[in-house]
């Protein structure tokens, strides 16, 4: 309320009509006043924001139940504002901010905001995300608004277009921040292999760091992989942000320190990492097979030489740490596994991938074959035809 405003309540017996009673029963009202504390209202809207100064901290009430409260300061310089809830609030618990540019929320959910020199910065909070779970109460909560100069060198580098150019073995700092900051960079190779990127410092933030590689056509790729296989003079993008989740971002002036390696790829036989470029297998014939880098793909061309089967068998242990997947040439549905029916001339594409090895440090070399023969003498069992058809049974009954 306000000084002098004139307040008029209702009441009924029951919030739901079909529930209220009648009775004579008498029951005692009393009605309160208690004086404005905290924040200066009226700050309901961005024109009424109350101004506050950066580093020094203020204090709110959120009352009535869906009060909004406006705070406005004006940035110093280019850099990051953070507004800071310094307790939990025993009514609401976490309050919910957004940040305001003319009419427009720009920042929804988020305590920070990018800024630049002498903007005029609008934040707004109340009392939860959820609209229902607000509480009204003359409770005071503690906030104070922080600023923070931008300590990365490479902003903005925020799309693939403004990445950032990277030297191949120099370290780079960066920081994630506001909350959601994600920076782009761009490597230059000139010999064919695999770019490593290595995080440096030994910190304790950000450890869920997330890698997107950008493909040719802009997409995203191979997200979460930290090494990637490149060909002679390629240009390579790849992005950064705090956490895979992005619910789990955080924003922060800790330093992140990255590199960026080259590295020999060992497997002759590349690039055979499409359908186009396939390597062809000859039934029977054995052949080392590298997986550099982790997850890499392998494309091999096979033609079966007599009705039977075909079937991949590696000659050593670590076989284990892939996985295969047959193409038929000229129509038919994909088949995973280490075998595939076959007449003579049949001719597949193969897919090997490896899932466990050549990591950080070394590639998975394997040896391995693909045997032709009968079903009997590879040891296989036979496909067992499946029919599918649908029908109703009883439809009259359902």
């Amino acid at each position: 309320v306000r000084k002098g405003e004139v307040v008029v309540l209702g009441v009924r017996s029951d919030s739901y009509h079909g529930s209220e009673r009648a009775s004579n029963e008498l029951v005692k009202l009393m009605l309160g006043f208690e004086p404005a504390a905290g924040d200066v209202e009226p700050n309901n809207k961005p024109g009424t924001a109350q101004a506050v100064e950066l580093g020094k901290e203020f204090s709110i009430t959120l009352n009535p139940r869906r009060d909004r409260d406006h705070f406005t300061v004006v940035a110093p310089g280019d850099g990051v504002v953070r507004l800071v809830q310094m307790m939990k609030s025993k009514t609401n618990g976490d309050l919910y901010p957004w940040w305001i540019e003319g009419k427009k929320v720009v920042r929804d959910g988020q305590w920070d905001k990018v800024v630049r020199a002498g903007e005029r910065v609008v934040v707004a909070v109340r009392g939860n995300s959820y609209h229902g779970s607000e509480r009204g109460s003359n409770e005071l909560v503690k906030l104070i608004m922080l600023y923070s100069p931008e300590k990365s060198k490479g902003e903005p580098n925020n799309t693939t277009e403004t990445a950032e150019d990277l030297v191949l073995g120099e370290e780079r700092e960066l920081t994630f921040s506001p909350r959601n900051d994600v920076d782009y960079f761009r490597v230059k190779t000139g010999k064919p292999g695999v770019l490593r990127v290595l995080r440096m410092d030994k910190g304790s933030e950000h450890r869920g760091m997330w890698i997107q590689w950008v493909s040719d056509d802009g997409e995203g790729v191979d997200g979460g992989q930290w090494e990637r296989q490149v060909s002679e003079g390629a240009e390579v993008v790849f992005s950064l942000r705090s956490h895979s989740y992005h619910g789990y971002e955080v924003g922060s002036d800790a330093v992140v320190k990255i590199k960026v390696e080259w590295v020999e790829d060992p497997d002759a036989s590349e690039p055979n990492d499409r359908v186009v470029n396939a390597v062809k297998l000859i039934p029977n014939e054995e052949r080392e097979l590298v997986i550099f880098p982790k997850n890499e793909l392998d494309v091999f061309d096979v033609v079966a030489k007599q009705d039977g089967a075909l079937k991949v068998e590696g000659l050593e242990e670590n076989w284990s740490g892939v996985e295969l997947e047959w193409k038929p040439v000229g129509g038919g549905k994909n088949l995973r596994g280490s075998w595939v029916p076959c007449k003579k001339g049949d001719r597949f594409i193969l897919f090997i991938r490896g899932t466990q090895g050549g990591s950080y440090s070394s590639p998975l070399r394997a040896a391995m074959k693909v045997r032709g023969g009968s079903v009997d003498e590879l040891g296989l069992k036979p496909e067992i035809p499946v029919r599918r058809w649908s029908f109703d049974v009883n439809p009259e009954k359902k």
